[in-house]
């Protein structure tokens, strides 16, 4: 009697919620046993959970990630993705930290563990629209789901910056732009019709500013491509050329564009005089390795002259050859004698072509004459040697060192606007070695000659 009294725990979070029926039983060391029914209202928390990512009605792609958070009185042992009943995926990661649930609602045992995250590969579902139910388990096997509508897009996506549809090219022509693939691009190249033009040696360059408008690729920052086309492997006139690129995973984009090669007329009417300077007996600068000046300005003056008569120009070189126009070589008549020569041709333009010398210089300038200018030329040249030295910096990739006044005899006298441009610096090693490339030199006079078309307002 005095010693009749007894006591159970009983974990109610296995049961459900609601109104549960009981049979207490004590039986005796006899056997017999009697029976107290009890009823119980069983009001643990509710189960509850929510989606962080993605957001209903968002945009997905390449691998997503499902997060939120579930609570439970017991514990989460499972968060699973379902469309329809159909099985996604299950959550490798559950009762992560997420401490921030536990304030606002207080007294689960896993309020501060409650995170789940799951990385959805959304390349195994169809583009389009999915309803997804994140569908989280208790230990005891009840359930709470929270449903989600994404619309699912892996297309492929390019676009070419330059050229533009429609616009002129000649020379060594920059094809670039970028292009994105849920498995990143392993090639881009160059179609005319079905003959392959060329492919791009460049691919996956950081190009940051795709991905805030697409992002969710994994190559978003890194889309970049950039191609060299050589025009003059191409008849003049108009091509439809057709862009390709190519995702690891085998899957193709194109973008078309139209263009004219070195279309007639489009310098046509121009006199422009080229001065390639110093040459025999004058050597110019002289690299560290013993590269001459006056052989890097001729080639690439050559290379210009070649691209100025496509575009229609007459074109006329101070010397072809390496030699002065002097004869006999003195410094004060060869420069006289370029300046006397444009002049005499009553020449539209006037390009003269150096490399620079300086201890710890690099980069490239163009030079005007504004203050000894003697026949008043200024504004047109200002506006010349800006044009030049904006495609040039472009095309060759120095160091811009801009545009300046320069008291120099070939742009004061000169009744024609006139620039000089310092390509780069033969003094620079590494700058010496670019002067003696024909890839560069090729570069370098397409950027002049587009400097020029600037100029004259067609870029």
């Amino acid at each position: 009697g005095n010693n009749s009294g007894y006591s159970m725990s009983y974990d109610t979070t296995q049961l459900a919620n609601g109104t549960q029926t009981f049979s207490v039983v004590a039986t005796g060391t006899d056997g017999v046993t009697t029976t107290w029914p009890l009823t119980l209202v069983i009001a643990n928390p509710p189960v509850r959970m929510y989606v962080d990512t993605p957001t209903d009605g968002s945009t997905i792609r390449g691998i997503a990630k499902i997060s939120g958070w579930a609570l439970n009185k017991s514990d989460i042992s499972k968060v699973e993705i379902f469309e329809g009943s159909s099985l996604v995926g299950a959550a490798a990661n559950v009762n992560l930290y997420y401490p921030t649930v536990n304030i606002v609602y207080p007294g689960y045992s896993s309020g501060d563990n409650s995170g789940y995250s799951y990385d959805l590969d959304t390349t195994k579902l169809a583009d389009g629209v999915h309803t997804l139910k994140v569908q989280a388990t208790r230990i005891n096997g009840e359930v709470v789901f929270w449903n989600i509508q994404v619309s699912v897009d892996n297309a492929p996506r390019m676009y070419v910056d330059t050229p533009t549809s429609g616009s002129a090219i000649s020379g060594v022509t920059k094809i670039s732009g970028w292009a994105l693939n849920v498995s990143r691009i392993s090639k881009v190249e160059i179609f005319e019709g079905s003959s392959l033009l060329g492919a791009t040696a460049n691919v996956n360059l950081y190009y940051p500013s795709v991905n805030v408008v697409y992002p969710g690729y994994s190559s978003g920052n890194n889309s970049g491509f950039s191609y060299d086309l050589d025009t003059t492997k191409l008849a003049n006139g108009v091509h439809t050329l057709k862009v390709q690129a190519t995702g690891i995973n085998g899957e193709v984009t194109y973008w078309n564009i139209q263009v004219m090669v070195n279309p007639p007329g489009l310098l046509a009417g121009q006199i422009i005089v080229l001065d390639p300077g110093h040459g025999t007996p004058d050597p110019g600068a002289v690299g560290p390795a013993g590269s001459m000046e006056k052989d890097g300005n001729l080639a690439i003056a050559q290379r210009l002259a070649k691209q100025l008569r496509a575009a229609g120009a007459v074109v006329y070189l101070t010397r072809d050859g390496d030699c002065s126009p002097a004869s006999p070589y003195n410094k004060h008549d060869d420069l006289w004698s370029r300046v006397n020569f444009a002049n005499a041709l009553s020449a539209t333009l006037f390009i003269s072509i150096h490399t620079n010398s300086g201890i710890g210089g690099y980069g490239t300038e163009t030079y005007y004459s504004n203050t000894y200018n003697e026949f008043h030329t200024e504004t047109e040249s200002r506006k010349l040697a800006n044009s030049i030295q904006n495609q040039l910096v472009e095309r060759i990739g120095l160091k811009d060192r801009g545009v300046k006044d320069g008291d120099l005899t070939v742009l004061n006298h000169t009744i024609m606007p006139a620039v000089l441009v310092e390509v780069a610096f033969i003094s620079n090693q590494a700058e010496e070695i670019l002067i003696a490339n024909d890839n560069f030199r090729e570069n370098a006079a397409t950027g002049i000659y587009k400097g020029i078309l600037a100029y004259r307002g067609f870029y």
